[in-house]
């Protein structure tokens, strides 16, 4: 496996990024099993997904017109969801664990208008590429202009439209009666926001390593339980407009909080290679937790019970069963790597003659 490792570090890549990009997918695969407690998912929840948003717009590099953007994107996002989804859903009609809401034929028609919470697949892949369209634009926008504050500003109040969107919307004017909107159209200003605070990110990036001691880092990790849990454990809500100030505040000391860990965990190989895979991960990983589920529910049902039944070992259990799934995925990636790339947009590595 070293060698797949090593093909990996001959590519341009940034360490932290990967890194960051290993946690979120990490968070990913746990929230995804059914025994991950309510409390664990509140610490996650708020920077799981912005973190790949802000690494994408971090990477990004405004040097292509639009065409080639366009077919670069569909290449490396659309090509592989329609190949990983319409698999999956043909490997559920095959043998399946869960109870299935729609017919075959239903399910690969749903998922093509990807609508969440309509029997979509792999979501998260359609919604970054049509978040990317959008920020291309914005970009090209704001390179001429180079207004940061016009450019926050901007992100802002499609953001704020959103939130007025899902507050006020009836999902009965929709045919699908929910308020989503195909292809996550609706989730795009907020996709963009975190995209482009990775953009700008890089303009600040020396002054948030020097400045941001270790006082500044315990202060803003505080802040951040703080902001999560006083409200969770108090059950308190929040009316609609003061809750967008306070989800996005915890969304930006989220993905603050997983940069300022993601530089400084040791550079392991094993994480970048992960880190730098996450797509794969997200398309292979729902299959492998459902079976090992399954495995616990048939094989060992009382250990299972007496696990989920307490809240600290069912965080601990879905932690462990997370680490075996990332592990055990390295194989299929190195596999699709190796035999499959063009499935996950990329070219077949070259081979070497001394291996």
């Amino acid at each position: 496996m070293k060698r797949y490792f090593d093909e990996q570090d001959r590519k341009k890549r940034i360490g932290w990024v990967d890194i960051a990009k290993f946690i979120g997918i990490f968070f990913v695969m746990l929230s995804h099993f059914e025994s991950c407690p309510s409390f664990l998912r509140e610490f996650f929840t708020p920077f799981y997904l912005a973190i790949f948003f802000f690494c994408s717009g971090y990477t990004y590099r405004h040097r292509e017109g639009f065409s080639a953007f366009f077919r670069k994107k569909v290449r490396q996002l659309v090509l592989p969801w329609f190949i990983y989804s319409n698999l999956n859903i043909i490997l559920s009609n095959i043998k399946s664990f869960k109870h299935h809401r729609s017919g075959f034929t239903t399910e690969l028609f749903r998922n093509l208008l990807q609508i969440r919470y309509y029997d979509e697949r792999l979501w998260f892949i359609p919604a970054l590429f049509s978040a990317y369209l959008a920020f291309y634009f914005v970009i090209r926008w704001y390179e001429k202009k180079k207004d940061r504050g016009q450019l926050l500003l901007l992100c802002a109040v499609l953001a704020f439209l959103r939130k007025l969107y899902k507050q006020f919307m009836n999902p009965e004017l929709l045919p699908w009666k929910l308020i989503k909107l195909p292809w996550h159209i609706d989730y795009i200003p907020t996709a963009l926001l975190f995209m482009v605070l990775g953009y700008l990110f890089r303009d600040v990036e020396a002054p948030f390593d020097e400045k941001l001691d270790l006082k500044w880092k315990l202060l803003i990790a505080a802040v951040y339980l703080l902001l999560v849990y006083v409200p969770y454990m108090g059950d308190i809500s929040f009316v609609w407009f003061a809750d967008f100030f306070y989800d996005h505040l915890c969304h930006i000391l989220g993905i603050i909080l997983i940069i300022m860990i993601a530089k400084k965990i040791p550079a392991y190989k094993i994480l970048l290679y992960i880190g730098s895979n996450t797509l794969i991960y997200f398309c292979l990983h729902n299959k492998a937790i459902t079976a090992l589920e399954v495995c616990f529910k048939r094989f060992l049902s009382g250990l299972y019970q007496t696990v989920t039944a307490n809240p600290l070992l069912s965080a601990l259990f879905c932690a462990a069963m997370t680490a075996i799934v990332a592990l055990l995925l390295i194989v299929p990636t190195a596999f699709i790597n190796r035999y499959l790339p063009w499935t996950v947009g990329r070219k077949k590595p070259p081979h070497t003659n001394n291996q």
